[in-house]
């Protein structure tokens, strides 16, 4: 741990002087005399641009994810190391670790403050916000019908329109994972056939604040003339940069006792509320085993971590809420400071105008 922390900390010192440091190097390597040294200058970089210092083998260029902006830098040799420099805060990836992909491995703040945590929401300022029902974006397949709705925020003096794009790049991002065998099953399917791509927002699965929105969306998605569907699209967003949350970032170990803890309690809170479910479960646990990749669909709702699975054969869909009360002792520190600025939501609309006020 300790040894990352320095590592993002050189990382971060060598970024923010690079410029001066990059150019008082000469092509060859050679150390630049005194009269050019006086002359080095600044450089604003912009959106693509790339540098490189070949002294420390490093690039980072000017990128972006979701629209918003950070600087990606990585080694120009075999690095086992990623860092990326956002307004807000520096992730590191350890390449050498295996978890969930592009899960960044620590979270440091960006800026250093007196009091209190940089990011942790107060809980006198966080505010619940309204949702409003948006039409569910058109899948871009023939033959196939688009219906239902996605959650969208309003009501808060911070602007949320990032917000608000990262709750539909979450639909549109399962829709093209979805397309490629969507538009084979529509080409083998029957002339009269038409498939279906339903989404909707269910009030007991989604939380939205000033903090974090979070979001279970059931999903219906059948091939032309097909049959058990039902699934999932899940989606956690932060406030107001409408950055990404994954299930990995919210344990210390993404891969350790706290997956385990959470599968075992699901197990528990099926057994005792929705016991009809067991028998399909049972049949198809690998399909259950604590892993990120089974574990993908969840929201953080106010009653608890909302974990869900796909339909599985002659079956429906299932999803339970394991308390946080259980899962605390493996929380990450962005977990509990996420989980402490979750609020049900101050109304959820039809639309919009509905919420307005």
């Amino acid at each position: 741990m300790k040894a990352l922390a320095a590592l993002a900390i050189v990382v971060a010192g060598v970024v923010a002087g690079f410029a001066i440091y990059a150019f008082g190097w000469q092509e060859g390597g050679r150390e630049s005399d005194t009269a050019s040294a006086r002359s080095r200058h600044i450089f604003t970089i912009r959106q693509g641009d790339i540098v490189r210092v070949p002294a420390t083998a490093t690039r980072c260029e000017a990128s972006h994810e979701g629209g918003i902006p950070n600087l990606f830098c990585t080694r120009t040799q075999r690095g086992r190391y990623q860092v990326v420099f956002w307004k807000d805060e520096v992730q590191v990836y350890d390449l050498a670790r295996h978890g969930e992909p592009m899960v960044a491995t620590f979270v440091v703040p960006a800026e250093m403050k007196r009091r209190s945590h940089p990011q942790r929401p107060d809980a006198s300022v966080v505010v619940p916000l309204a949702v409003s029902r948006a039409p569910t974006p058109r899948l871009r397949v023939p033959r196939y019908d688009t219906s239902g709705s996605i959650p969208q925020v309003t009501g808060s003096r911070t602007d949320l329109r990032r917000v608000n794009a990262a709750l539909r790049e979450a639909v549109l991002r399962d829709q093209r994972a979805y397309t490629p065998s969507a538009r084979s099953s529509a080409k083998n399917a029957g002339r009269g056939c038409r498939g279906v791509y339903r989404l909707a927002v269910d009030r007991s699965l989604l939380s939205a604040s000033s903090a974090v929105v979070s979001a279970l969306l059931p999903a219906t998605k059948l091939y032309p003339c097909g049959n058990e569907g039902q699934g999932w699209v899940s989606m956690t967003v932060r406030v107001p940069s409408g950055r990404q949350v994954r299930l990995a970032q919210l344990f210390r170990d993404p891969e350790g006792e706290g997956l385990f803890k959470l599968g075992v309690a699901w197990f528990r809170v099926v057994a005792r509320e929705r016991s009809w479910h067991l028998e399909c479960v049972v049949v198809h646990l690998r399909h259950y085993e604590p892993t990120l990749q089974n574990y993908r669909y969840f929201s953080l709702t106010p009653r608890g971590l909302a974990l869900a699975f796909w339909q599985e054969p002659a079956c429906s869909r299932v999803e339970a809420i394991v308390p946080y009360r259980t899962l605390r002792p493996y929380l990450s520190r962005l977990g509990k400071e996420l989980i402490a600025g979750i609020r049900r939501p101050r109304r959820v609309c039809a639309r919009a105008k509905g919420c307005a006020g």
